[in-house]
């Protein structure tokens, strides 16, 4: 047997290329020679962007402070390019100081991982052009919060944080000389998050002579024992998970204590929620916003509901919570049902 080496001519190396290839790096080096018309960076005035309209402010001695926090779109108006899509997330913070000394902002408590402004930059800068990069870079610095804050002035500017949707938990601690400190605790809400907590938002559930007045504590805590022990499916005729926990406080004084122990709102069941969770799903990844489950209660789904996000969106902390006709010393009473979950079912629902 003879063995035959046969000589062919290599086919060209351009056939050999995937077409994708060859369109993605005509693109990169487009991008390269591209102009300002190409990648426009026209970020609005700050004053033309209505922020301040959900800002909170509150006075502790002679300071006042005032804070914002911007949702995506107020922050790409700002700033002229999507920071939250790298996770960041610009605060307004505004320190009027009445004090007779200077102070002093701490950024790390609000955010122990707060973002710098060249790090902002550099995860937001331009491929092209580069006049772009400086504008940006400017634009960051020129508005940031700097210290110090001196005596009788007001100081005003952004600092830089990790990404939050819905309610955002801002503390703002100042330090001046000696033991002078002041600290701020605010709830901001951020617009544009579609949150299960809406649907109850300026509605009184019950009417005004269902509602039950209690002064003691021991009155309390009978008239809890006499409310469903669980919670149950639409029709009523299953039960579900045990109602175990109770909460005191108006609907504005909840949901942010909530917040400030690392819970998130939900978002309501909707096209954009139902896609992050698949994703989620496929990734296994977090989604700290995921829309939960309806349980009932009082004939009724929770009319607040939050989650606390673990490794991924099958391990994940539950709380539903249901106002009762109760009313503790003036506040209003909700029961819940706090739950612990391992796993994820999609469930398609046929008419």
């Amino acid at each position: 047997m003879r063995l035959m080496t046969v000589l062919t001519r290599p086919k060209s190396l351009w056939l050999r290329v995937p077409v994708w290839i060859v369109v993605a790096l005509a693109l990169m080096l487009a991008g390269r020679f591209c102009v300002d018309v190409v990648v426009p960076y026209r970020p609005k005035p700050i004053d033309d962007v209505a922020f301040l309209d959900h800002a909170v402010s509150d006075t502790v001695g002679p300071i006042r402070v005032t804070v914002a926090a911007l949702s995506p779109q107020e922050s790409h108006a700002v700033f002229g390019v999507h920071m939250a899509l790298q996770g960041i997330q610009p605060v307004w913070i505004e320190v009027e100081n009445g004090d007779t000394l200077p102070l002093f902002y701490l950024r790390a408590g609000t955010d122990p991982e707060w973002f710098s402004p060249f790090e902002v930059y550099w995860l937001n800068r331009f491929h092209a052009p580069r006049a772009a990069n400086d504008r940006l870079r400017n634009r960051l610095y020129e508005h940031l919060f700097t210290n110090p804050i001196p005596a009788g002035e007001t100081k005003e500017g952004f600092v830089f944080t990790r990404l939050d949707e819905a309610i955002k938990s801002i503390d703002l601690d100042l330090v001046g000389v000696g033991e002078v400190a002041y600290s701020f605790n605010f709830s901001a809400i951020v617009p544009g998050f579609r949150g299960d907590f809406e649907a109850v938002v300026g509605r009184d559930l019950y009417h005004p002579d269902s509602i039950v007045w209690l002064e003691r504590e021991e009155e309390l805590r009978a008239a809890l024992e006499r409310l469903p022990c669980c919670t149950a499916n639409a029709e009523g005729d299953r039960l579900g998970d045990p109602l175990n926990l109770v909460l005191v406080g108006e609907r504005h004084e909840v949901f942010p204590a909530l917040s400030r122990r690392g819970w998130n709102p939900t978002e309501q069941t909707y096209a954009g929620a139902i896609w992050r969770t698949i994703r989620s799903f496929i990734l296994r990844s977090r989604y700290r916003y995921s829309p939960v489950s309806p349980l009932y209660v009082f004939g009724r789904r929770q009319d607040l509901s939050a989650q606390k996000a673990r490794g991924t969106i099958h391990l994940r902390n539950h709380a539903r919570f249901w106002e009762t006709p109760l009313r503790y010393r003036g506040d209003r009473v909700w029961i819940g049902q706090v739950s612990r979950d391992i796993g994820v079912r999609f469930i398609a629902a046929i008419p």
